[in-house]
């Protein structure tokens, strides 16, 4: 595998933030706690952007912005596994709710591990999905940057990982008690509009 790895970081020209990814993977095994937005960004660049930026490499794209879109996209993805898994973290010792964000709405750390799922806690989670669409929003122009061959992968995760917010919010904010998901028929449902829209409507649609 590491002989593989090389020849194709080498035929590819991957850069170096894919070869320091596990970095911030390293950094779940003694347990998280994340202090403000910008850790939690940091943390979500180090863990998530090498996938799209090595799958952009391989794959081609069409101007040099596409290596910024790309780590954007990482990003918005990492931020809603962040939202989604947020009762099982807790149970595994790791908080990636920024704690200046548990303060602004009155949401103490003590009510997160009782399971609690308040009003506060719901403003809480409401704000933390308007956020993460907006990294979306910033990192869907991008998807045209792409080589065409991969545009509809890149368009499909998108679209799906954005579909679990919108099943947290269909689900009362309760990410505590359960895992948000998108359905496997509901996946195969959205398939035909996304390539719609990647291909021939020329756009992604805003989260």
């Amino acid at each position: 595998m590491a002989v593989a790895w090389a020849d194709a970081r080498h035929r590819h020209q991957i850069p170096r933030l894919v070869r320091e990814g596990p970095r911030g993977l390293g950094r779940d095994l003694d347990g998280v706690e994340i202090d403000t937005y910008e850790d939690l960004v940091q943390y979500a660049s180090e863990v998530a952007s090498p996938v799209p930026v090595m799958a952009m490499h391989i794959i081609g794209a069409q101007s040099e912005a596409a290596l910024s879109y790309a780590v954007t996209l990482g990003v918005a993805v990492q931020l809603t596994n962040v939202l989604r898994d947020v009762g099982e973290d807790l149970r595994a010792g790791r908080r990636y709710l920024p704690r200046e964000d548990l303060a602004r709405f009155g949401v103490s750390e003590e009510e997160l591990a009782r399971g609690l799922v308040s009003d506060r806690f719901r403003a809480l989670m409401r704000f933390q999905i308007e956020r993460n669409r907006r990294v979306y929003s910033e990192a869907l122009p991008g998807i045209h940057e792409l080589a065409p061959a991969g545009r509809l992968t890149a368009a499909l995760v998108a679209d799906l990982y954005m579909g679990v917010l919108s099943d947290i919010e269909a689900h009362d904010h309760d990410v505590l008690h359960r895992r948000a998901r998108v359905p496997d028929l509901d996946k195969l449902r959205r398939l035909p509009a996304v390539a719609y829209r990647t291909f021939v409507s020329g756009h992604e649609r805003s989260p």
